[in-house]
């Protein structure tokens, strides 16, 4: 029988710069998690999930807003997740109703710190929200993915996979014993869990259009692996029913959210209501940019574009046509030079004040810790009955936010990049392991949109962020549904490669040649070095040789 390598290779270094994971897995993430406008029984929960067995973990609910009933410590292994519902512990931080605890209703920002990487994310207790998922290799392209399924509304969570290299092998497998619900650890087995779905996909099929096995395939409580035999990503949440808000950055073929070639698909409910939001920035002068769509084998062309440094540009379905399509995308750039791109629906198409999402931003290059920023800001949601934690008053409206997240001390200016801050400009000072919230009203968001928050002008409503350190930055208008995995202010001090001799699949006694690369991001000297491989599925490990950059 076949079977997909396996392989987790965790490198370890005693260096007097500390040796950082970020991207999306990381062993530090600052971070804020809104509660809940509406009384709806949508509780918010964080969520921490191993990728390594022995994970210690630590997270600390800052009592800034003067409680730290949240704050947690223990050991998380493979796969496992410790879920923690802000409506508990003594203080419900979340919506009225959520807990019989005392009623604050303002959110919770917690500090996490881990031996190991760990994901960490959000979700609400609904449908109506999705997000792309990390790969455990630091990266948002990869051929391993674990993923915890919240509780749900009324419609099974989904999954979808979109490949980079035709005939690769997608498995789904749950590995949980039971659904957890409520506050504690989940109950996994890493190593032993039931095929949900298996399919190989060229470019341009996927799991939710191409094939159904995608749909309602995550049971909530539940934990499940994605496996490939070649590097792909994935998204999840409500992406077949019931999938009516949210929105995420969308992984390209580098592993990063800049770059030139992304595949992906944009959920929506309505065929005829032109839903779908595509929007686009350049991070280099003369890009020329193609939006086209997958059908019957064959790539249709969408849109195009023409891009200056730091432009942006969008395709919604409603202003052309109020067409959807029920396909993957493909987004290419100029060889050479990059985008970022942000996915969503109903943001614009749909309601104002509650069509919600959470996301975090790219970075100029790719990472969600970076220097400079450039993001489209959503209508403002219903916040009438949140508590602002910074002031301990309601917010008592409609919001819009970017959330800046610093480890170090960050000077931080934020503007609208169409009248280069003429309309709007903001300055903060960020201290370490602290955050700032650049929270815009209505009034403030259409008058950076044409003064009417309408497509009515040459003007969208856009914010860059740049700032003299690395920070993190969170965009949100949440109202009563989101769901998010958080990247780490923290930069990355190494990268690392992977290569194989095998093309994915080996069969019982074939062998086959892994070879890995660690790229320090520092001039720091490296010492007492060790490298631990973590071989899965049977693969057993004949040989290993560790050498140096001088070949020793």
């Amino acid at each position: 029988m076949n079977k997909l390598i396996s392989l987790l290779i965790l490198f370890f270094g005693l260096v007097s710069l500390e040796v950082r994971a970020t991207g999306e897995p990381s062993t530090y993430f600052n971070i804020f998690i809104p509660p809940n406008n509406d009384p709806v029984q949508r509780d918010v929960a964080l969520i921490v999930t191993a990728i390594f067995d022995s994970t210690s973990f630590n997270i600390i609910d800052d009592g800034m807003d003067g409680d730290t009933d949240d704050s947690f410590s223990g050991m998380l292994m493979a796969g496992q997740s410790y879920i923690l519902y802000i409506r508990d512990n003594g203080i419900n931080d979340d919506a009225r109703y959520a807990s019989g605890g005392v009623w604050k209703q303002d959110g919770d920002y917690f500090i996490i710190n881990s031996d190991k990487n760990v994901y960490a994310s959000q979700a609400t207790n609904s449908d109506w929200q999705h997000d792309w998922v990390p790969a455990i290799n630091q990266k948002s392209i990869g051929e391993k993915f674990i993923v915890y399924a919240p509780k749900i509304t009324s419609s099974n969570r989904d999954l979808n996979a979109f490949v980079y290299e035709d005939s690769t092998s997608v498995t789904i497998r749950r590995i949980s014993i039971s659904p957890t619900l409520i506050s504690g650890y989940t109950n996994v087995n890493y190593l032993n869990g039931t095929v949900v779905c298996q399919r190989i996909l060229n470019r341009g099929q996927d799991l939710i259009y191409a094939f159904g096995e995608g749909r309602n395939v995550m049971e909530s409580g539940h934990t499940y692996i994605v496996e490939s035999s070649k590097p792909i990503t994935v998204q999840y949440g409500a992406l077949f029913g019931n999938e009516r808000d949210g929105g995420g950055y969308v992984p390209s073929s580098n592993g990063s959210s800049a770059g030139s070639l992304f595949y992906f698909a944009v959920p929506f409910q309505s065929g005829t209501s032109g839903e779908q939001e595509i929007r686009v920035v350049s991070w280099d002068a003369t890009n020329n940019v193609s939006l086209e769509r997958y059908n019957n084998g064959s790539w249709l062309p969408v849109t195009s574009w023409n891009l200056g440094l730091n432009g942006f540009s969008d395709w919604v379905g409603r202003n052309n046509g109020n067409v959807s399509y029920a396909t993957v995308f493909r987004l290419s750039c100029s060889p050479g030079k990059r985008i970022s791109v942000f996915e969503g629906n109903w943001f614009e198409t749909g309601s104002p004040g509650t069509s919600d999402m959470a996301t975090m931003v790219s970075s100029s290059n790719g990472t969600s810790a970076g220097r400079k920023f450039i993001t489209y800001m959503a209508p403002p949601g219903n916040e009438q009955n949140v508590l602002n934690p910074f002031t301990g008053t309601l917010f008592g409206g409609r919001f819009t936010h970017l959330f800046l997240f610093s480890r170090d001390t960050a000077n931080v200016t934020v503007k609208d990049i169409f009248t280069n801050g003429n309309d709007f400009s903001r300055t903060y000072t960020i201290l370490p392991n602290r955050y700032v919230d650049c929270a815009l009203s209505e009034n403030e968001w259409k008058s950076i949109y044409n003064g009417t928050g309408t497509p009515s002008g040459s003007e969208r409503p856009y914010l860059i962020v740049e700032s003299d350190r690395a920070i993190s930055v969170m965009n949100t208008n949440f109202n009563d549904n989101w769901m998010m995995y958080f990247g780490s202010a923290q930069e990355q001090s190494f990268g690392q490669s992977i290569q194989s001799s095998s093309n994915g699949t080996i069969i019982p006694g074939q062998t086959f040649t892994v070879t890995t690369q660690i790229k320090l991001n520092t001039t720091e000297t490296v010492e007492q070095v060790t490298a631990e491989l973590f071989a899965e599925g049977g693969l057993n490990i004949t040989q290993s040789v560790f050498k140096d950059s001088l070949n020793n």
